[in-house]
């Protein structure tokens, strides 16, 4: 089941989500403290997110916000699945409702960043009618990020 933490009030949720992420971490630069500051603002309501469980085991979530360029874009800003369950739909059901709150928000559309060398993110993207929109260095000098982007 897929839920939506919107509008969080909930410590002990927003602690699930922190636990999940910083269980399975994605080669960015700092990513604990990154972590860190990803569950304050989650708390503070900077960020929302969404997530899937299985029982009572979170197994999937994307953390998003508000672009902060563009206003009429929601991007995200972790996007992942527990490996034992990739291949399942847990991806294909939070990348749904994500554009889905992006509507019911008057978002037009949905931005995210990956490494080149996530080929099953990129892929997954590309199947979902992301468009890539540019490459560059984002986090590390010199280390070329793509940048994707969905118009709704």
């Amino acid at each position: 089941m897929v839920k939506l933490i919107g509008l969080i009030s909930d410590r002990d949720e927003v602690q699930r989500i922190y636990n999940f992420i910083k269980a399975h971490p994605l080669d960015y630069p700092n990513y604990a403290d990154w972590t860190e500051k990803c569950r304050r603002q989650l708390e503070l309501e900077e960020k929302g997110a969404i997530y899937e469980t299985y029982d009572t085991k979170v197994i999937g979530c994307i953390v998003y916000q508000q672009h902060r360029e563009d206003r009429h874009c929601i991007e995200i800003k972790n996007f992942r699945v527990d490996p034992n369950y990739r291949k399942k739909g847990v991806g294909t059901r939070l990348e749904f409702r994500i554009c889905s709150i992006a509507r019911a928000s008057h978002l037009h559309k949905v931005y995210v960043d990956v490494s080149p060398i996530n080929h099953d993110m990129v892929t997954f993207l590309l199947k979902k009618g992301y468009i890539l929109e540019a490459k560059e260095p984002l986090y590390i000098c010199n280390r070329i990020e793509l940048m994707f982007s969905k118009y709704l």
